[in-house]
């Protein structure tokens, strides 16, 4: 594998890369265009190129990657000398995977343009959204692999201007291709049919008529021999005789190694897929955006063959435990294979609740018994052989005394030595993104000034859980961002003299202002004046748990229109969120039970700590 690397001044050089791991490169999907209008192999070893318009999007590639901090790229027009038939045969078979280990995959479409507009005008989204269906990318046989194999793709308009991620587009590209969604997010190719694939390139055409064929190889992770002449027909018929081969050989192989956990089912009569066990109580983060770059080195760590542990950290409300939740929805989908459980470890209860819970999904003998010792009988399932892959996502593991009690000393110390993820503020783009999900549709509107969101944005550091529940309170109180940029700045003082000395006690603001407990202080006021019932049992959940609140646990209102829409008010704020209900034995849905982000409950309590109304 060739890689491109651009020196200060813009030349470009080609890297050999043989062996070993490669390093972090970013890759380039686009559609050719006329002949002699690319940049060859030829005209890279020999410095020439330049002048030819297929020069912009390498221009483009080497300047988006060198942003995204990655120094090396690939891109196919130049990466591969196409007069060596070995190395085409053996570029051709290799390319999926090259698309699919790629950090970053930048979609150039040159037939959309922002004619040097402002992105986020509306007027300007809805022009390119509506030539977006229409795009030539998506009728070239080479880029539905693009699409695919990427973890991270992200398109831009011949100006270069970033249009979306294949996250944040994916309605609009399900409407353009008619590829599933659950395909466009991760899910394993194989676990779709033969038929389902093949139709996704129905549309689809390519210069050479085998092409059409051998451009899907990748998707159905086997390999051909390339015969250019045997014509479109011949190929397509090699390379069903080659899937069926390998689709025989997948499900012996899965036969062979069914796990105790594992409930099979047939797909299309060739594909076998196992349901594993799913104990996950949050729901899933609701319009989770961006991130990208996290979720792959996530899926990678996941996916490895090995066992091993992988620790997230960062600031208070940087979203955390949403990235750790969206990981664990993603793994539903692409691994249905691999068991997933969540522990919290906000105290030693919820952590032994939680693995009761797992004991029982996994049908553990004597995990129901009231002096069961569920920590060893969970440790001794899991450690057999015969468990299958497995993730557990241990949530708020801030006290480290609980995990040395309840986890063994091996493992404590593996966990306390393993690899870990710092998880930073959201960049500017993915908090765009974010407010944008999180505001109403008809709040919109409020994006249009980019000065005044990026001063929104940097008020609130760019942190996740401010800027949902800076959001919810636009959203609730139909305010501006001027409103509540001079709303935050009129309580910021009065906020941080009331919480930041226990935020700084948690570790988590030292030598910042707290976006956090300013957004909850606005908040709070404000939903006191307009609901007192909602403000007194946000009070109340503050002095009980922050995990698996039930419903019945809450003094009763004055009706129950007064209760629902005190609970109303208090998930429209993003204070709480309900949990993701199980059905009980007999199939009925359980009570509803609710949970408080620790932050919004420490901010809770030192509010009623202030006011004479708790003592810690």
């Amino acid at each position: 594998m060739r890689l491109l690397r651009a020196s200060d001044s813009g030349e470009l050089s080609l890297i050999e890369q043989t062996g070993g791991d490669t390093p972090p490169y970013a890759i380039l999907s686009h559609t050719w265009g006329a002949g002699g209008d690319e940049v060859t192999f030829r005209d890279i070893v020999e410095g020439g190129g330049k002048s030819k318009p297929g020069h912009r999007k390498l221009s483009f590639c080497a300047k988006q990657a060198a942003s995204d901090g990655l120094q090396l790229f690939w891109v196919d027009t130049c990466c591969i000398d196409k007069a060596s038939s070995a190395e085409l045969q053996e570029a051709i078979n290799s390319m999926y995977q090259w698309y699919q280990k790629a950090d970053r995959c930048y979609v150039y479409l040159s037939d959309v343009s922002t004619s040097g507009s402002a992105i986020s005008d509306s007027s300007t989204e809805q022009a390119w959204k509506q030539a977006f269906q229409d795009i030539r990318w998506f009728t070239r046989g080479w880029t539905l692999q693009e699409l695919l194999a990427p973890m991270s793709v992200e398109s831009f308009s011949a100006e270069g201007e970033r249009l979306g991620s294949k996250a944040s587009l994916l309605r609009d590209i399900h409407a353009a291709t008619g590829i599933s969604p659950q395909a466009l997010q991760g899910t394993p190719l194989r676990h779709f049919s033969i038929e389902t694939r093949l139709s996704w390139a129905d549309r689809r055409n390519t210069k050479r008529k085998e092409d059409k064929a051998y451009a899907l190889l990748g998707i159905f992770e086997v390999h051909l021999p390339l015969i250019y002449g045997e014509g479109e027909k011949n190929a397509f018929r090699r390379l069903r005789e080659e899937i069926q081969r390998s689709s025989r050989y997948v499900v012996e192989e899965q036969v062979s190694t069914q796990t105790y956990h594992a409930q099979p089912h047939i797909v299309s009569g060739v594909e076998l897929v196992f349901e594993a066990p799913w104990v996950v109580t949050f729901p899933r983060p609701p319009s989770f955006v961006g991130r990208e770059t996290e979720l792959a080195r996530l899926r990678a760590h996941i996916s490895s063959a090995t066992s091993q542990r992988l620790a997230i950290y960062g600031l208070g409300g940087c979203g955390k435990t949403a990235l750790a939740l969206e990981t664990a929805y993603r793994v539903k989908e692409y691994q249905p294979a691999c068991a997933v459980f969540w522990v919290p470890a906000v105290s030693r209860e919820s952590f032994e609740q939680s693995y009761r819970d797992i004991g029982t999904a996994l049908n553990i003998p004597g995990i129901a018994e009231a002096n069961a010792d569920v920590k060893r009988l969970v440790r001794a399932r899991l450690s057999h052989e015969s468990s299958g892959s497995w993730l557990m996502v241990v949530d708020n593991a801030d006290d480290i005394s609980i995990l040395l009690d309840l986890l063994e000393t091996g493992a404590a110390v593996d966990l306390a030595g393993g690899t870990a993820l710092q998880l930073g503020e959201l960049d500017k783009r993915e908090a765009e993104e974010l407010l944008r999900a999180r505001l109403l549709p008809h709040n919109h509107v409020l994006l249009e000034d980019e000065e005044v969101v990026h001063e929104f944005l940097d008020m609130l550091a760019f942190l996740a859980l401010a800027i949902v529940q800076a959001a919810a309170f636009i959203n609730k109180n139909n305010s501006t961002l001027d409103d509540y940029f001079s709303m935050y700045k009129d309580s910021e003082e009065d906020a941080i003299k009331l919480l930041s000395k226990d935020f700084e006690d948690q570790g988590r603001y030292r030598d910042t202002n707290n976006p956090v407990a300013t957004t909850w202080y606005i908040s709070f006021q404000q939903m006191q004046k307009e609901d007192q019932l909602a403000a007194d049992y946000l009070s109340f959940m503050a002095c009980t748990s922050s995990e698996g609140i039930p419903a019945s646990l809450l003094p009763p209102g004055s009706s129950k229109i007064a209760t629902m829409g005190a609970i109303g008010t208090l998930t429209s704020y993003a204070f709480i969120a309900e949990r993701q209900q199980q059905r009980g034995k007999e199939g009925k849905k359980r009570e509803r039970m609710y949970n408080i982000h620790r932050l919004v409950c420490l901010a809770s309590q030192n509010w009623l700590s202030d006011h004479q109304q708790w003592k810690a």
